[in-house]
């Protein structure tokens, strides 16, 4: 029998079929994720971003979702040619516990995909990432689990690791400082401050920019030092580092076949927010040497991680400086990233620029996708037939009851040239905001 690739099924279509699961916090299960204020009202949104997933869904798959998709938000996708899978929910709705926590609690759901496992002989379990859950739900349901054990993901996952690849491979590195303790933070802040204008202190399993910290005083530094010193997470240590200017983030996505086949795809341009990720530009705005360079370091992590057990799909994160030096690796996320689901977009609208950004949106009256959707096309700034405008690709994401009143638009925006990318992400933007004013229309 072929082997199954992951990224055939994904962009070829084949006769496999994949389980897919968004079980978005996996680091929380990996046993160091950093975690200080838990946002119940944030943590809501973030659960129902599984929708985005449904970017690469075939529909032959299946998919495991909190909640089965807004109708309006189908019909949208099917013009973006995805294909629809069949979706499986829990009985329970509990937005306290993870995806994965409700699959495991649902005998008649764990039932019917011990059914589907044994029905169908080409199947694999493609969560976002893997931690001992997911793990648990393969093997009651017999399902074929498809990536890296979740050992070896929480360690590629970890950002000292990433450093030690960094060097391993002989590649330029931000500079930086592993500290076990406060005394050494202080100690490296001191001595990096000297050269940089800014410090960044990161745990060694974040994710979205939590448990990272852009420091520019002494008393910041204070604060951050109090907070550390209450946490007690030392036992690995933390990374102090030189905040780099740069001319630009990027991210690169690597596929690691289960033979070692190493594939570099989808080299994005980041926005970010300091340290969060918001956003993408594809294709990055910089040099086809840059591209290359990127893509024959792909291939170098790729191959060096296979040989650590990982395969599947990772994202990087690089810079490249002021003076265009490319820094290949910031950080190693070894498993799907928010960007991952956007990444096959520019195999359906090839020679096309494609803006993909979220933007925090806050409510006081009722509010959903339709809404925000007929709005956009109104101003007739949705997505034409020839393939140019914007697109809104989650919709319990803008269920202003969900959250009360916290939302986020997930939006895609596809033109031919970079003046009508920002002039269309402008003129969304003017709608959201006269929107959360009450404004709309007036």
């Amino acid at each position: 029998m072929e082997q199954f690739n992951l990224l055939n099924h994904i962009t070829n279509n084949d006769d496999y079929i994949v389980v897919w699961l968004y079980n978005i916090g996996v680091e929380r299960y990996w046993g160091n994720e950093i975690s200080l204020i838990k946002d119940k009202k944030e943590n809501t949104i973030v659960n129902h971003m599984e929708e985005m997933n449904l970017l690469l869904t075939r529909k032959q798959d299946f998919m495991i979702m909190r909640k089965y998709p807004n109708a309006a938000l189908i019909a949208e996708l099917k013009t973006l040619s995805c294909e629809i899978p069949n979706i499986l929910c829990p009985q329970i709705e509990n937005e306290e516990k993870t995806i994965s926590e409700l699959v495991l609690e649902d005998e008649q759901l764990l039932n019917k995909l011990k059914i589907i496992s044994s029905k169908y002989q080409k199947l694999y379990f493609v969560p976002y990432g893997i931690s001992y859950l997911e793990e648990k739900i393969a093997s009651l349901c017999g399902m074929k689990l498809y990536g890296a054990d979740s050992s070896i993901q929480k360690t590629i996952n970890n950002k000292i690791f990433a450093h030690k690849v960094a060097n391993y491979l002989g590649y330029k590195t931000t500079e930086s400082r592993i500290c076990k303790n406060i005394e050494e933070i202080r100690d490296s802040y001191a001595i990096l401050k000297k050269k940089y204008d800014k410090i960044v202190i990161k745990s060694p399993c974040s994710a979205s920019g939590k448990g990272m910290w852009v420091i520019n005083t002494a008393e910041k530094l204070k604060s951050i030092c109090l907070i550390l010193n209450r946490l007690q997470k030392f036992d690995e240590g933390y990374v102090v580092e030189g905040w780099q200017e740069k001319k630009a983030d990027l991210n690169y996505q690597i596929y690691v076949s289960e033979k070692g086949d190493v594939n570099v795809f989808s080299i994005k341009e980041q926005i970010l927010n300091e340290t969060v990720y918001i956003g993408s530009i594809m294709p990055a705005r910089v040099s086809s040497n840059i591209i290359n360079e990127c893509k024959k370091c792909g291939k170098e992590i790729g191959e060096l991680l296979y040989k650590h057990g990982f395969y599947g799909i990772l994202g990087i994160d690089a810079l490249l400086t002021c003076d265009d030096q490319l820094i290949p690796i910031i950080e190693i996320n070894g498993r799907f990233t928010l960007s991952t689901y956007t990444s096959f977009l520019s195999e359906r609208y090839k020679n096309k620029i494609i803006l993909s950004f979220y933007s925090k949106l806050r409510f006081s009256k009722l509010i959903d996708y339709t809404i925000i959707v007929n709005a956009l096309k109104q101003e007739k700034l949705w997505l034409n037939k020839d393939g140019d405008g914007g697109f809104i690709y989650t919709a319990e994401t803008l269920n202003s009851i969900l959250a009360s009143g916290n939302c986020r638009a997930f939006c895609i925006v596809i033109e031919s040239d970079e003046v009508k990318i920002r002039d269309v992400y402008r003129k969304i933007q003017m709608v959201l905001e006269k929107i959360m004013k009450n404004r709309y229309g007036n």
